[in-house]
């Protein structure tokens, strides 16, 4: 039982942090959550300061992934 909650423990991260590097790899270009492209509009996530959203909205949607990798980067 053990075992496997670290096998998704380990999963969730590594789906934290591909978010946040497809993310980061953009060059902030267009929203992290919903691809909305803002030009220069966009604002940085207050934790990692990597990945971009448009509005607060998609930030506290993408969140619960983000999250798992936001201190990571």
């Amino acid at each position: 039982m053990q075992k496997e909650m670290q096998q998704q423990l380990h999963s969730s991260k590594q789906e934290a942090t591909a978010e946040t590097a497809r993310a980061s790899s953009s060059k902030a270009s267009a929203c992290a959550e919903c691809g909305k492209a803002e030009g220069g509009t966009l604002q940085r996530c207050g934790g990692c300061r990597v990945v971009r959203y448009c509005s607060a909205a998609c930030q506290l949607k993408a969140w619960p992934v983000h999250k798992k990798g936001c201190k990571q980067v």
